[in-house]
């Protein structure tokens, strides 16, 4: 029985999936929480990016040191023993009592935001039959996407709160990962990766190496596109065009419900269609609207904003589509390893 519970189904991806969730949930709530952390510590250009990058760097760190851990050691250690830095450095960071200490705290949220992801989507890869495996994968990124969203709805009530919401805020941010623990204890070692780790002792094949480096420079473009929009949008919205604090919310959130959309669509085709078919329409989608920007959308608003919109469901598409290929080419004793890879050179 127990077997037929955890063996590849849907249950499994959700209850692994969460940690995706916590990590999409934590960095839109520093987003919301930066409209009040900059005046609250009078930050300058140079320290609100070091506020916005430290979860980034820290995700390169965890990524890189979880990712071969969970190789030489196993998937589920590192699931349940990462998320204590995201619950632990979560709270710290609502701690804060200087800049220096906020930034320490957020750079050891992105440890454990980088440690879950390369573990997460090797034991789903590991479990998974193969004719389901493209769309329990894609659930990691849809739940990313929910829990972006959703922090938006979380932080609109408390920016009532005035200068102090940001502690609210990111305090807030350590409860997925608890709950996300809490549901983790039951999930059983990727069978896969036991079986083969006394025998498969090969290097990567080149292939996989190439694969991963085109997989790794596709991620990283993307993630530069997004993560600008993503950490930026609600703060410059309010600076430069003096736009309510939660109407610049709102804007961010009607981009993650255009990117969950994405992301839903490869669900639904990514085992039938293809990855790699999916990867060519997103990006082709995207240039597209970039194009449609550059020419038309400086003179229309209207074009200007679907246009953008376009651009975000069309980073849902292709972005998931890339996620799942990368944890499927690696081999099972260097999939944490190098889908860590893919991961460390987009958080750059």
């Amino acid at each position: 029985m127990r077997k037929n519970i955890f063996n590849g189904n849907m249950y499994l991806a959700i209850v692994i999936g969460l940690g995706s969730f916590s990590d999409g949930f934590a960095l839109l709530l520093q987003s919301g929480a930066l409209l009040s952390i900059v005046p609250y510590f009078k930050l300058n250009s140079l320290s609100t990016g070091l506020v916005v990058s430290a979860p980034f760097i820290g995700s390169v760190i965890g990524a890189l040191s979880f990712g071969w851990l969970a190789d030489k050691i196993g998937r589920r250690a590192i699931l349940l023993n990462v998320l204590v830095f995201f619950v632990l450095a979560s709270i710290l960071s609502s701690l804060s009592m200087n800049v220096q200490m906020l930034i320490l705290s957020r750079l050891l949220v992105g440890v454990g935001i980088g440690g879950d992801i390369p573990a997460s989507g090797a034991l789903i890869a590991e479990h998974a039959e193969a004719d389901r495996r493209g769309s329990l994968l894609s659930t990691q990124t849809i739940l990313w996407a929910i829990g972006a969203a959703s922090a938006t709805f979380v932080a609109l009530p408390l920016l009532s709160v005035g200068l102090q919401s940001w502690r609210v805020l990111l305090s807030l941010a350590a409860l997925p990962p608890l709950i996300t623990l809490i549901l983790r204890r039951r999930i059983p070692e990727s069978f896969k990766w036991k079986s083969v780790r006394s025998t498969e002792s090969s290097i990567p094949s080149r292939r996989a190496i190439y694969l991963t480096a085109i997989l790794s420079i596709s991620l990283f473009i993307w993630t530069m596109v997004l993560a600008v929009f993503a950490s930026y949008l609600p703060s410059l919205l309010v600076r430069l065009y003096g736009l309510p604090q939660y109407e610049s919310l709102l804007i961010g959130t009607v981009q993650w419900l255009m990117f969950l959309a994405g992301t839903i669509i490869v669900f639904r085709s990514v085992d039938i269609i293809g990855r790699r078919r999916l990867i060519f329409i997103g990006t082709l989608i995207a240039i597209a609207a970039s194009i449609t920007v550059y020419l038309i959308g400086g003179h229309n608003y209207a074009v200007l904003t679907l246009s953008v919109l376009s651009i975000w469901a069309a980073g849902g598409i292709a972005y998931t589509a890339i996620s799942i290929y990368s944890f499927e080419i690696p081999p099972t004793l260097y999939r944490g390893m190098l889908s860590g890879t893919v991961f460390i050179i987009f958080s750059l």
